[in-house]
């Protein structure tokens, strides 16, 4: 295409590169990285070279290369267009680094041999468990790399690919670019060697930071996370580096017994002869076959890890069955690319094709934070996974698993639980199935005895509560954690007056189970009232039901009922999503005055604080500082006696961080003094008292509190915590404080949520 730039190699270029997309979008960040390298070399040759002229134009050239890129972006369209609209959406972004260290390549690494070697493998086994053993030591740290190592470039490879480069002239010089770029690149964003990152140099703990670093900020490239994956432009480019390099090295020892093909290479501007050998000499035979054979050598990776595919036959029974339902199994996990919830096993996803009903668990390269939120929160789960990984619940927390679980059986409905036995050194699962099964059968209602028996799974029927009818979810009377879906805050038993939850965003769904042999028409009605302040627009809501539109209503201040009317086909028997849809949502911080006010000090603080001081009973004083949509940061000195943090009044910035061990003696109590005397009036002061930091107090120091806003005087009352918020200037019990034996705790926030409405209850009944 750069030589001759003609349409034809446009149009394979293109059809190539949509396959490459279709595959795995992020091979467009590997063919990206190859076309610009080879771009960039093709320019500076053709600047090396004004005077070429059987060379394509620039205007010609980008022309094809157009065709290229819409050619490969039109077969692509399926997939790349909701893989880009996804990729806008900030729940699926890279969370912080994406864990790209680990999954760096290690520059010794790059020279070692894989664990699947048969004999260079560390701890090989003939059975192939030592693969398993390695996959174990990087779970428990005692891997010589962070991770399992996958990029091992070949000693033979790595010395042809070097041979290739040298003697390979122009034609070498964009693959040379390609491996050295892609090997940088494929070591992540700071060097590791032998597991390191961090190096002393006498005495100076140091990084080395890579290349890497700046794609970590490049708007969707940053979403590759997976540095290493970089090995795959890297070996394809020392592929055919070492090309170049057998082929030199069999034209040497071939000499003048090979026969020659004459090809065309330019040179200078002039067309001159150049060779590609084809030997026949017995000599160069036998080399040739001797790289090969070296090259596949350092490259084997035998007896390669199998997974058996079979479906176990409970599943295909499962099959058969012709009720909807879901499935709870074990393992029960949830993994994505950041973390893992519970432990999984990816073959039942595979089991999934076969039985085709919803299951507990999966596994998935990105998703909305909720969708792990939402399993993390549930006391049942909760139980299970922690069992999975050797604990043991809490009593709150199977006490809770127990009183919750036949209802949220009834609410997914899981009409089975099924038990797979554990794959063999799979740990945890492989030491705790039979303890995970037993909690389960225990708490979850099942069947006494297994439905099936059979390829070592066990499937219990579930005992199924009936769901009543009419239905009525009443938030903020319990935890309804389960039923609520994206877009709700927490359940709470104070919202003017009433029980209820707010809704965070302008979109909540809800959860709601239906039992029914026929459908019929339904009534949903909600009681709500719409977060309301003064200027406050109208407010809509519109609500949907599995997805089909119940139309819009206005809503009035106060509690309000309002009611829907629900189709027959659009209800479901089993789980229904109920969706709704708010015009609009303010934040208290912003419309509503007194959000986080110190005191009576007429100061609001634009930081929200938190103290937890423990006098003489806890010996504790923590102070916690959170800017708006930051992260909290301790601002204690942690000092025995009195500790202040000083805040600036609109950033909101830790200004200073001071503890006086007001028990040692008299001096520390003047320094404190001096300290508040020092600070500018509208300073934002925050104290904790640690043990008895009354033992010491001056008068100088308790007016200096005084002009904080305080009217504790710990003289008067020995031992006491102590918290405080005040400003600097205020009169004297204007600041937020508290003060107890027991040790004094004070919260000071802002509401800082998007509220749309609270919403009491939300019933289904027949239409009237």
């Amino acid at each position: 295409l750069l030589d001759r730039a003609r349409t034809r190699d446009a149009l394979l270029a293109g059809l190539f590169a949509a396959l490459c997309l279709l595959t795995d979008m992020l091979f467009g960040v590997l063919l990206g990285l190859m076309a610009a390298v080879i771009l960039l070399v093709w320019w500076w040759q053709r600047r090396q070279q004004p005077a070429e002229q059987s060379a394509p134009g620039i205007r010609m050239l980008l022309g094809k290369l157009a065709i290229m890129a819409a050619l490969a972006a039109v077969i692509s369209a399926p997939l790349l267009i909701p893989t880009v609209r996804e990729g806008l959406n900030a729940d699926y972004a890279v969370e912080g680094w994406g864990h790209s260290e680990k999954l760096s390549a290690d520059l010794v690494g790059m020279v070692t041999p894989t664990d699947l070697h048969p004999l260079f493998g560390e701890d090989r086994e003939p059975s192939g468990t030592g693969w398993v053993d390695s996959l174990r030591a990087v779970e428990t740290g005692d891997s010589p790399f962070t991770d399992i190592n996958t990029v091992f470039v070949g000693w033979a490879t790595l010395a042809l690919a070097v041979l290739g480069a040298i003697t390979g002239g122009r034609r070498s010089r964009a693959w040379t670019g390609i491996a050295l770029v892609a090997g940088l690149l494929a070591l992540g964003p700071l060097l590791q060697i032998n597991g390191q990152s961090v190096f002393d140099l006498d005495g100076m703990q140091v990084n080395v930071p890579l290349p890497y670093i700046v794609l970590h900020y490049l708007p969707f490239i940053k979403g590759f996370r997976a540095p290493n994956r970089f090995s795959i432009d890297l070996m394809q480019a020392l592929a055919v580096l070492a090309g170049f390099g057998t082929a030199w090295l069999l034209g040497k020892v071939a000499g003048g017994g090979r026969e020659t093909k004459e090809t065309t290479e330019r040179k200078d501007g002039e067309a001159t002869p150049s060779t590609l050998s084809s030997p026949r000499s017995v000599l160069a035979t036998i080399l040739a076959v001797v790289l090969a054979a070296a090259v596949i050598f350092e490259h084997l990776a035998v007896p390669l890890p199998l997974t058996d595919s079979r479906v176990p036959a409970p599943y295909r029974e499962l099959a058969q069955q012709p009720d909807d339902f879901a499935l709870l199994q074990l393992p029960m996990g949830w993994r994505n690319g950041f973390g893992v919830f519970g432990t999984e096993d990816t073959r039942v996803q595979w089991y999934q094709t076969v039985h085709n009903r919803p299951i507990l668990g999966g596994n998935t390269s990105r998703n909305p934070s909720f969708k792990f939120e939402y399993f993390e929160r549930l006391p049942l789960l909760q139980a299970i996974t922690t069992i999975e990984a050797y604990g043991q619940p809490d009593d709150a927390t199977d006490a809770a698993a127990r009183a919750s679980a036949a209802e949220l059986m009834a609410l997914w409905n899981v009409g089975y639980v099924v038990v797979n036995p554990p794959v063999p050194e799979r740990y945890p699962y492989v030491d705790t199935w039979q303890t995970s099964r037993d909690y389960v059968l225990d708490v979850v209602p099942v069947d006494p005895q297994p439905v099936w028996d059979a390829d070592g799974v066990q499937v219990y029927r579930v005992q199924q509560p009936d769901v009543p009818f009419p239905y009525e979810l009443d938030l903020g009377s319990r935890n309804t954690d389960a039923w609520r879906g994206p877009g709700w805050s927490s359940d709470e038993t104070d919202i003017a007056g009433t029980n209820g939850a707010w809704i965070d965003d302008g979109d909540a769904e809800v959860f709601l189970p239906l039992r029914f042999e026929d459908s019929q028409p339904l009534q949903l009605t909600l009681r709500l009232q719409p977060f309301s302040y003064d200027g406050a627009p109208p407010q809509t809501v519109s609500a949907t039901f599995n997805g089909v539109e119940l139309g819009e209503q206005t809503l009035a201040g106060g509690w309000q009922e309002i009611s829907f009317a629900v189709p027959a086909d659009a209800t479901v028997s089993g789980l229904n999503r109920v969706m709704l849809h708010f015009a609009g949502t303010a934040r208290p911080v912003d419309v509503l005055p007194g959000q986080a006010a110190i005191g009576s000090t007429g100061v609001q603080s634009p930081v929200d604080i938190e103290i937890n001081s423990g006098g003489a009973t806890q010996d504790i004083a923590f102070i916690t500082v959170t800017p708006p949509d930051g992260e909290p940061q301790d601002a204690s000195a942690g000092r025995r006696g009195y500790n202040l943090t000083a805040i600036n009044p609109q950033s909101g910035a830790i200004l200073d961080t001071r503890g006086f061990d007001t028990w040692a003696n008299e001096f520390e109590a003047e320094q404190m003094a001096s300290f508040i005397e020092s600070l500018p009036d509208g300073t934002i002061v925050v104290g904790a008292a640690r043990d008895d930091a009354s033992r010491f107090l001056t008068d100088r120091a308790v007016a200096a509190l005084a002009r904080l806003g305080s009217a504790v005087d710990l003289r008067a009352t020995p031992g006491y915590g102590h918290a405080l918020i005040g400003v600097k200037g205020a009169a004297p019990g204007a600041a937020a404080e508290a003060t107890s034996p027991d040790g004094a705790y004070l919260r000071l926030a802002a509401d800082r949520r998007t509220l749309a409405a609270a919403v009491d209850w939300i019933r289904l009944e027949p239409a009237p």
